[in-house]
């Protein structure tokens, strides 16, 4: 009879399942041919490496005798009858009932229950379930009644304390396996080389304690299964029961895992199952050298980079396929043996340190979002927020056309062609009576005239006096910089048709924001406390009558959009000069920006009159002798490194005024104080759920990163409705909160 318990997580009883096998003679003799084959071809492929186990002897006509062929077709016979027997009799309802229950998503420990020689010989993983269920692996348990152990509470950030037994090597190289257990991390390991057993027996009652007890060497089991021998020197093969009151002191004072990394140790386990040892992994059957190597190498990784014992046992035992051209089955050996009432415990937990409770992470969330939030306040991260915005600038999809701006520049073509720079005056003249035919509703002249430029100067005077469609430009001085005089307007321009040209830019010389008005120093030669874009934009916008209205809480308000300065602290601008009336600049994209013409086009007549007609007219210098260039966001990701002309920045400053209130078009809007800071905390939260949930660094590793890819479109589609949310404070926060507490179990 069958009987199967299936605990599920929590406290409730186990799902009690009964069924029956019937007898199963053929598996029994094929289980005895294959170990048979096995240790034959074992020896062989020994003896024609040079390297033989003195303690396993055939004759050398029988080992020239094993076919591997035959071999590995009696493996797949044995795989076959051992799936026939499970499938059949009641214990396929045992096994759909488990399907029911389980996810292939979970992690299942399977225990076999018995003390029969056969089945715990068994190649239990062979079994079809464990291929439909890849986190799950299978271990053995005697039939003795099982005592509860409680573990040992480590002090936290320990180290592991391991106790390495290096038996009899005679044939074999175990030094492979002493250097994998200096390396190891986070670990105190202890080495006994070719002990003599009064040394060994001291060790296992050393009053510290021991978290794993580890045995490289020579060992052997006797046929019943039922004793175990390790060969701990060259004269001593001593068994378990011999060991039996140190080990128990051993296991009471918190030894809780077991490697006898070495030959047929199911005797080895039938023995420490008497005393009660936790969890076990042998070797069931002859193993060489080489595959015990690459084992320890490879469940020593996983198990001590986080991943459960169970799962980085299969991992390991899997790993060994690789080895199988030359070592058949070597997959095969591994082995669980495993104390039912205990739970394997993990990497940290043997270093003192258990999975973080609730309120251990949400200190932790407070103390990452209160560190970050200080960290922007003093402007730690504003230049890393400022090349997110930057990102996320680039990333916007394409926009409609701006169709109510033309941009007229004097090309480097146009310079030479109409008499140097700077321009004359008399080439102005011409180019602005042109522009006038075709009846532009306002016009710009974003090129200094405070000195004349003959000829024509008298002529191109009384136009910028004259024209009340026309507006010309000055630059303010700057109190904390002589080589910023400022530049005095034309003569005798009435103030209302002034704009000045002054822009505000970043530390990286990036310019990021529209600055609208100022208040200018009463020594400046340019005193109007309009920009030029402002002052052609609402000239623009009274034709649609639109007019500017001054809020109470200083905002301007055009239409139904209301204009609001940025503050103290704006988004990721924590240190910045804030003063004047500025606004993020929201730039059109690349193929969405104002049309351009030439001096030269408008000046013989080469375009539409339909393109100045009713329009805003922007009159500047794009060629590279006028110095008046910037960078953008977009420059550094150009075709190749270039800067804006300021003539066409004027531009993208008017459409972000007149494409806002007519179109209906965001504006770059950040929340208050408050707002940032609940929204960093809040992403605190989700790196604290990740922590929870996650067991293994490389698993919460893959989910932060995913994490953070979510967050970064979520602020990208806030970005598409003009919303500049913190993104790189929150990310800090998020990662702080998932990864410290892995960072500080591995301490």
């Amino acid at each position: 009879m069958i009987v199967a318990n299936l605990w599920t997580s929590g406290n409730h009883p186990p799902i009690r399942l009964t069924g029956s096998l019937p007898p199963a003679l053929e598996l029994a003799e094929l289980y005895q041919r294959w170990r048979t084959l096995y240790e034959a071809l074992n020896q062989r492929l020994s003896w024609r490496r040079g390297v033989v186990d003195t303690l396993i002897e055939f004759d050398e006509q029988e080992i020239a005798q094993v076919s591997q062929v035959e071999f590995s077709d009696l493996s797949r016979q044995l795989k076959r009858s051992l799936n026939r027997w499970l499938d059949s009799g009641s214990f396929g309802r045992i096994e759909r009932k488990l399907r029911t229950q389980l996810s292939p998503h979970e992690e299942i420990r399977v225990i076999i229950e018995t003390d029969d020689p056969l089945l715990r010989r068994l190649p239990w993983h062979l079994w079809n379930f464990f291929e439909d269920y890849p986190t799950s692996e299978v271990g053995l348990s005697s039939t003795l009644e099982a005592e509860r152990i409680e573990p040992m509470h480590r002090s936290p950030g320990g180290a592991v304390r391991i106790l390495a037994i290096l038996g009899n090597s005679h044939g074999i190289n175990i030094e492979q396996d002493r250097a994998l257990l200096e390396r190891l991390p986070g670990a105190n390991t202890v080495f006994l080389v070719e002990p003599q057993r009064s040394e060994l027996n001291r060790l296992l009652w050393d009053e510290q304690g021991w978290d794993i007890l580890f045995f490289a060497g020579h060992s052997s089991s006797h046929t019943s299964g039922a004793t175990g021998y390790i060969n701990i020197n060259q004269y001593e093969a001593i068994t378990i029961f011999e060991l039996k009151f140190a080990l128990q002191a051993a296991i009471a004072r918190g030894l809780q895992l077991a490697v006898f990394n070495s030959c047929d140790g199911l005797g080895l386990a039938r023995q420490l199952a008497d005393v009660q040892i936790p969890q076990l992994v042998i070797m069931r059957e002859p193993v060489p050298d080489q595959v015990a190597q690459a084992f320890l190498k490879h469940w020593l990784s996983a198990f001590s980079k986080g991943t459960s014992f169970y799962q980085s046992v299969r991992e390991a035992r899997e790993k060994l396929q690789d080895l199988e051209p030359e070592y058949p089955c070597a997959c095969w050996l591994p082995v669980i043996c495993q104390n039912p009432t205990v739970i394997p415990p993990t990497w940290q937990q043997l270093r003192g340190s258990q999975q973080p409770s609730a309120p251990h992470l949400m200190g932790l969330g407070v103390i990452a979002t209160v560190l970050v939030i200080a960290a922007r306040s003093l402007g730690l991260m504003q230049g890393w927020e400022l090349i997110a915005y930057d990102q996320l600038l680039r990333l916007r999809p394409g926009e409609s056309l701006e169709n109510r701006v033309l941009v007229v520049e004097a090309t480097e073509k146009d310079i030479q062609k109409y008499g140097g720079f700077p321009l004359p005056d008399q080439t102005l003249v011409k180019l602005l009576n042109k522009l006038e035919s075709y009846q532009p509703r306002v016009m710009g002249i974003d090129i200094y005239r405070d000195v004349p430029r003959e000829p024509g100067h008298m002529e191109l005077t009384k136009q910028l006096t004259q024209n009340p469609n026309l507006i010309a430009v000055c630059s303010a001085s700057h109190v904390n910089d002589a080589n910023k005089p400022g530049v005095s307007p034309p003569p005798n321009v009435p103030e209302h048709r002034l704009g000045f040209t002054d822009v505000v830019v970043d530390s990286d010389d990036i310019l990021r924001r529209h600055l609208l008005f100022m208040t200018p120093e009463s020594n400046s030669p340019c005193q109007t406390e309009f920009s030029l874009s402002f002052q052609l934009a609402q000239h623009f916008l009274m034709q649609e009558g639109i007019t500017p209205k001054l809020r109470d809480d200083e905002s301007v308000q055009l239409g139904e959009v209301v204009l609001k300065p940025l503050g103290e602290r704006a988004g990721g601008y924590q240190n910045f000069n804030h003063q004047g009336f500025q606004l993020l600049l929201n730039y059109r994209t690349q193929n969405s920006q104002p049309q351009r013409v030439t001096f030269s086009q408008v000046l013989e007549g080469e375009i539409d009159p339909d393109w100045i007609k009713d329009r805003l007219v922007l009159i500047g210098i794009s060629a590279p002798i006028s110095t008046d260039y910037f960078s953008t966001p977009y420059s550094l990701h150009a075709t190749e490194y270039q800067k804006m002309p300021g003539v066409l920045l004027q531009a993208q400053m008017i459409s972000q005024i007149l494409s806002s209130v007519l179109d209906g078009r965001p504006l770059i809007w950040v929340w208050n104080q408050w707002g940032d800071w609940v929204w960093i905390g809040s992403w605190s939260i989700v790196g604290g759920i990740i922590a929870w949930n996650c067991r293994r660094f490389d698993h919460c590793g893959a989910t932060v990163t995913v994490a953070v890819l979510m967050l970064s479109g979520v602020c990208y589609i806030f970005f598409l409705w003009g919303g500049w949310i913190p993104l790189v404070p929150s990310s800090l926060t998020l990662v702080i909160t998932a990864i410290c507490p892995f960072l500080l179990r591995n301490q």
